[in-house]
């Protein structure tokens, strides 16, 4: 009978239907027709297994499968058929989904789904501009209108999807939004962007390599230079102190002592001594002894 109820929920409710929409890693998540796991998925619009509706403000049913969200497990998150005693209930709480029976949060981290507690990565909302409490509040008056037509034998009707959906301009923008795309061209421009700056990084790092080399070698030959030219100028020096002749004329020839006069060679004997001083005069020595012995 329960099953038979969410089926006319379904033919129902099939406007104010929504999908769950991690706001942290902009993900989906979406009901598996092969096994029970509920896996997250880019956003699309035009899937029915990412389609979620509220039950009685305490399950979540999917659209596609007509199973709850549940979990047998804190780390295996699943669906199973509504009218079993392991369905969790949920309950909204913010951006957050909130197991009723643990008090347990629904958690991702981008690949897995999981109960665990407060975390950053618990922001649940729907895709469109409402939080999953406000759909679970247009999903209480939905309920309590259907009740109203059923014991009204259908005498108003209520457009739903006007009051809970999306206009048509919102549905094509999140189409654009979510959109699929080859990205391969921006895989191998970025690729060929890489390369071409593996090469410009090597070729500058040659040329700074040649440079540091050119520096040093200009560098040695600059010491070389200097030192050579300061030991020129102290050989130069040491060879001006040891030059004995004041001139470069008489530096070239022996320095000559000046000739006796032929009067006062005639007058050596033997024995004399003769100064010759640095003005050139010539003098003997003991002058005065030798006239006394005369």
């Amino acid at each position: 009978m329960h099953l038979i109820w969410i089926a006319l929920c379904l033919l129902v409710q099939g406007g104010r239907s929504f999908m769950i929409h991690n706001t942290i890693h902009s993900l989906c998540l979406e009901d598996s027709r092969k096994n029970d796991s509920v896996l997250l998925k880019r956003c699309n619009l035009n899937s029915d297994l990412q389609q979620w509706f509220w039950e009685d403000q305490r399950f979540l049913v999917n659209k596609g499968t007509s199973r709850c969200l549940s979990s047998q497990q804190i780390d295996l998150i699943s669906t199973i058929s509504c009218d079993a005693s392991k369905a969790l209930w949920w309950h909204c709480h913010g951006y957050r989904l909130v197991s009723h029976n643990n008090s347990l949060e629904l958690t991702t981290d981008g690949r897995h789904l999981f109960l665990s507690q407060k975390s950053k990565l618990s922001k649940w909302r729907s895709l469109g501009e409402s939080s999953i409490c406000q759909e679970m509040s247009r999903s209480k008056r939905a309920s309590d209108e259907s009740d109203v037509l059923q014991t009204e034998d259908n005498e108003t009707e209520y457009d739903y999807t006007e009051e809970a959906g999306m206009t048509e301009e919102q549905r094509q923008y999140l189409r654009w939004y979510y959109r699929t795309e080859d990205p391969s061209p921006w895989k191998y421009a970025m690729l060929g962007l890489s390369v071409g700056a593996l090469l410009l990084g090597c070729l500058l790092f040659g040329m700074g390599s040649m440079a540091n080399r050119n520096r040093k070698k200009i560098g040695e030959y600059k010491a070389a230079a200097a030192a050579q030219a300061a030991r020129a100028e102290e050989l130069q020096s040491m060879t001006a102190c040891k030059q004995p002749c004041d001139s470069p004329a008489k530096s070239s020839q022996p320095c000559e002592k000046p000739p006796l006069d032929d009067c006062k060679a005639g007058e050596l004997k033997s024995g004399d001594i003769v100064l010759t001083w640095k003005d050139g005069n010539v003098s003997m020595l003991y002058p005065e002894a030798r006239e006394d012995d005369v």
